[in-house]
């Protein structure tokens, strides 16, 4: 395996993922997804391999339809949305700079001022 740690430190892409977290919790009014557009490394977190080609792929849940982007990664390893989010949210407290998310977004999605739990 080849050593892509300074590589994967520079090299981003940029995807748009579903935010479950900033939607209202199961249960509770109309649904309602919410897609966030987040800056991430190239590269998978857990072997460091190149991420897959990110695709289009339209959506639809309980009537609301939204476009996401999916990808498989050539190592096998899957990214999960939650974990897509909180890669970028420590992308940008590292000096990367998020496409989409204000201040307080990046809090709540850190865990910090602002973060309720679900």
């Amino acid at each position: 395996m080849a050593d892509n740690s300074t590589a994967s430190a520079a090299e981003t892409i940029t995807v748009t993922v579903r935010d479950r977290s900033a939607e209202a919790p199961w249960g509770v009014g109309l649904t309602n997804p919410v897609t966030r557009k987040v800056v991430i490394s190239a590269f998978c977190p857990v072997d460091g391999q190149r991420r897959g080609e990110p695709r289009g792929l339209n959506s639809c849940d309980d009537g609301a339809h939204y476009w996401v982007q999916v990808w498989a990664n050539p190592c096998g390893h899957t990214d999960m949305y939650e974990a897509v989010i909180a890669e970028a949210a420590a992308l940008a407290a590292q000096g990367g700079r998020p496409v989409s998310g204000t201040a307080a977004e990046l809090a709540r999605l850190e865990g910090g001022p602002g973060n309720t739990p679900n």
